[in-house]
């Protein structure tokens, strides 16, 4: 289970770019092996839930607020109002 936010983000745009990779592979080359870590990674972030709620990111209430690569609804769930995952703190040398 994915517990960060830019964890997230990191993955969702790999995925994108293992998904893009796999067409041009496929266009060129006529086969089809970088669709299967496009797959498993796209499988691993349907993975994401509220860690307030519960509530998975594909459900019928958080799914119209995913718009594109940006995923805001991490920063708010629309279902409790709080932080979907917690976001990666800085460590700072005191």
């Amino acid at each position: 289970m994915i517990k960060s936010a830019t964890t997230a983000r990191l993955l969702l745009k790999l995925a994108f770019a293992l998904s893009l990779g796999g067409l041009i592979e496929f266009m060129i080359f006529r086969s089809f092996f970088l669709f299967i870590p496009a797959a498993l990674l796209i499988l691993f972030l349907l993975t994401i839930r509220c860690s307030n709620c519960g509530t998975a990111i594909y459900d019928h209430r958080i799914a119209p607020y995913i718009k594109g690569f940006d995923l805001e609804v991490l920063d708010k769930c629309p279902v409790c109002g709080e932080q979907m995952l917690a976001h990666e703190q800085k460590i700072t040398d005191g």
